[in-house]
């Protein structure tokens, strides 16, 4: 019997795949839904479904510094406040974290945003972070000091950079062969396309511990 196919419907999907898994991701690529599409053919006795799905990523290609010390201290934390003379450790440890500051777009764009926060930060979240123990020792003024306090802070500083990165769709073909509604056979295709060029301005956080000596009466 001759084989005859012809367009029967098409279906368009859309489907979300969360890779949540440290291990789908790599450091170049932030993970990203998937946009699919469906294409049906055949007659009663043979069919094909030819399934198609789009990924959007985008891989880092560079940073460049602007200016560093971009802002004056932020986000002031009180640490700690030392006696004159004194020493003294923190009663509990504390961590600070910060994230990456982006425009609105990159914001609102998670595959960008996670791309751009791993190639600052090391992490997807764009955030990086610092831990305060209770085995550092703090100092209060010296003895010949006019001061009697000594108050320590964690504060932010944050740095201008361009980052750029390119974005990426990846294609995933899978054509199914059906007979008599069994399937019979698959093959299954993947390539790449790659986009243009992005840069975005990025202030990265860049966490420091500071101390202001005081007099009180």
């Amino acid at each position: 019997m001759k084989k005859r196919f012809h367009l029967r419907a098409l279906i368009t999907v859309a489907l979300a795949f969360a890779l949540s898994a440290a291990g789908a991701l790599t450091p170049n690529a932030a993970s990203a839904s998937y946009n699919c599409t469906v294409e049906q053919s055949g007659d009663v006795t043979y069919q094909a479904e030819v399934t198609t799905c789009e990924e959007i990523t985008y891989n880092f290609v560079s940073k460049q510094m602007l200016q560093y010390d971009y802002t004056p201290v932020e986000e002031q934390v009180h640490l700690i406040s030392v006696a004159k003379g004194q020493k003294l450790t923190l009663s509990e440890s504390q961590t600070v974290s910060r994230t990456v500051k982006v425009s609105a777009s990159v914001s609102a764009n998670d595959k960008l945003f996670g791309t751009i926060g791993f190639s600052m930060t090391g992490s997807y979240t764009g955030t990086t972070s610092k831990t305060y123990g209770t085995s550092t020792v703090y100092d209060g003024p010296d003895a010949s000091s006019a001061y009697n306090s000594r108050n320590y802070y964690s504060g932010t500083v944050y740095d201008l950079y361009n980052v750029t990165v390119r974005e990426v769709r990846n294609y995933t073909q899978t054509v199914d062969y059906y007979e008599y509604g069994t399937r019979t056979r698959s093959n299954t295709n993947t390539w790449q396309e790659y986009g243009g060029l992005i840069t975005e301005q990025v202030q990265s956080p860049r966490i420091i511990t500071y101390s202001k000596d005081s007099y009180y009466n």
